[in-house]
C-alpha cells in the first residue's frame, strides 16, 4: 500500500509544486507514494474540508517553503501548524523543502531537517534538476525508515454520527478479510 503524501505550498509557487510532482513520478509509478495537493479539489467540494481531510490522512507532509509560503496565512497558520502537531503526535512526518531563499528557520521549522542538502533553496542551485534530485533522495531515505503510527480508533463523531475516514475504509477493503457477524443461539451459549 502506498504512502499518502500531502503537498503544502503557496499558489505563487505553483511552478515549483509542478516540478516536485514531476520529480516524484518514479515513486508514484512504483506505488510507493500517492500525492495530494489542493489542485485535486473539484468544483462543488468544500475546499477547507478537503484540505483538512487529506492532511489528516497523510503519512508524509511536504512543505514547499518560500517567502510566499511563510507569508500565506493559510499555509503557515493552518497547514504548517497542523503538520507540526501531527509530526509530534507520530501520525505523520514532515519534511520542509526549501524552494526559494527565505527566513524559514524563524518560522518554527528549525527543528526539522530540510531538503535539499544544507537547506540550500532549490532556486539557488546552478542546476534545478540536481537540486530536486537531492530533495527526492532525502524523501526516499525518509520513506525507507518511517512507519506511521495508526490511530487506535480512527473515526470522528459529527452530529452524533460516527464517520470513518477514507483511509480507514481503504485499509479495511485492502485487508482481504471477510468481516461477518455470527448468529447466536437463544440461550447465548454457542455461536452457530
Amino acid at each position: 500500500m502506498s504512502r499518502k503524501v500531502f503537498i503544502s505550498y503557496s499558489h505563487k509557487d505553483e511552478i515549483h509544486k509542478e516540478a516536485l510532482d514531476e520529480h516524484l513520478s518514479m515513486l508514484k509509478q512504483n506505488h510507493i507514494i500517492d500525492t495530494w495537493h489542493d489542485r485535486r479539489i473539484i468544483a462543488g467540494q468544500n475546499w477547507s474540508e478537503e484540505i483538512s481531510e487529506n492532511l489528516e490522512q497523510s503519512d508524509l507532509i511536504l512543505l514547499l517553503v518560500s517567502p510566499s509560503f511563510l507569508a500565506s496565512d493559510y499555509c503557515f497558520n493552518v497547514e504548517m501548524k497542523r503538520a507540526i502537531e501531527m509530526h509530534k503526535e507520530g501520525k505523520a512526518r514532515l519534511i520542509p523543502i526549501v524552494i526559494r531563499p527565505c527566513d524559514w528557520g524563524s518560522g518554527g521549522l528549525s527543528d526539522f531537517q530540510a531538503v535539499p542538502k544544507d537547506a540550500k533553496a532549490i532556486t539557488s542551485w546552478g542546476n534545478h534538476d540536481e537540486a530536486w534530485l537531492d530533495a527526492i533522495n532525502g524523501i526516499k531515505g525518509h520513506l525507507a525508515h518511517f512507519k506511521p503510527v495508526m490511530s487506535t480508533f480512527p473515526v470522528k463523531v459529527k452530529n452524533n454520527i460516527i464517520q470513518v475516514s477514507n483511509a480507514t475504509l481503504n485499509w479495511i477493503e485492502d485487508t482481504e478479510v471477510l468481516l461477518t457477524q455470527g448468529i447466536v443461539d437463544p440461550d447465548f451459549r454457542t455461536m452457530i
